[in-house]
């Protein structure tokens, strides 16, 4: 496929921003894409389409909204802070009988917990888990929206797990580009297994929400973790997540990690959206802008 080089920004850059061999993206929920699609608004000029990007979960989405480019991209961002805006509206007044919360699905988060530790046998359990639940076709669709069919140009990888196997699943252009980044970013408790190809995937993130491990042999690697490395739960995952860094560093490679400033401790929450992307601008703005 073509791909066009980064565009030459309109002043100096330190050397340290010049762009990297490798982007990678994490996976983090709704928060997680709207804080990534925030920090790629400051750096997508420095990137263009000539970066290999590695995108799990929401890391997909941003991935590929990303080589879309800006119109595609702007158009998602503006859309994300609307649907924040309404989240946090006021509801208007209602006289009907309050209806009792639906409780959390304790079965499902205990078993997706369970996958970063557990390895395939943990996630083969959780994709079965998730194909018993109910599942609307929207997620599909939404993604469908999103993104579309075609693959952008540009070197784009897209990491979910194959439920009947557990592992790891490189899409890589073969299938129209929404069905493999709603796989991608197929969460249990919003959604269920998606089928490609006749078989079932469901999101890359279990297991690692970096997958940082594809990142080895690359000279130089910008990482973005919407999770954070410190706050995120189940607890065992932050100390995972550094693990992960530390190897790949120590192949050698020079990563530049990005994490949020603020603290989002619900990444499922669209009422944080907005917040989200405030706070990646300012991460990546707060980068470029350091002596």
């Amino acid at each position: 496929m073509e791909t066009t080089p980064a565009a030459q920004p309109p002043f100096p850059v330190p050397a340290r921003c010049s762009p990297p061999d490798l982007l990678v993206l994490g996976a983090g929920g709704p928060v997680g894409l709207a804080w990534q699609l925030g920090w790629l608004a400051e750096t997508a000029h420095l990137l263009g389409n000539g970066v290999p990007v590695i995108g799990t979960s929401a890391g997909a989405m941003a991935g590929a909204l990303l080589l879309l480019g800006p119109e595609r991209r702007q158009a998602i961002t503006a859309a994300l802070r609307t649907a924040a805006q309404q989240a946090t509206a006021p509801a208007p007044a209602d006289t009907t009988p309050a209806r009792t919360a639906t409780p959390p699905d304790t079965e499902l988060r205990q078993a997706a917990a369970a996958t970063y530790a557990g390895g395939p046998k943990a996630i083969r359990a959780l994709g079965k888990l998730m194909a018993a639940r109910p599942d609307d076709g929207s997620h599909l669709e939404q993604v469908r929206q999103m993104v579309g069919e075609e693959w952008p140009a540009g070197d784009l990888t897209v990491v979910a797990r194959e439920v009947s196997t557990g592992e790891r699943k490189i899409f890589r252009g073969t299938v129209p580009l929404f069905l493999a980044v709603a796989g991608s970013s197929a969460a249990a408790g919003r959604t269920g297994p998606v089928s490609v190809s006749g078989q079932e995937y469901i999101d890359g993130g279990y297991g690692s929400l970096l997958n940082s491990d594809l990142a080895r042999g690359a000279r130089t690697v910008w990482l973005l973790a919407p999770a954070g490395l410190g706050s995120f739960t189940p607890e065992t995952v932050p100390a995972l997540m550094r693990q992960e860094l530390a190897e790949l560093r120590a192949t050698g490679t020079h990563v530049e990690a990005f994490t949020p400033h603020g603290d989002f401790t619900d990444l499922g929450a669209f009422t944080e959206a907005g917040r989200a992307l405030d706070d990646g601008g300012e991460v990546a703005r707060t980068w470029l802008n350091r002596p």
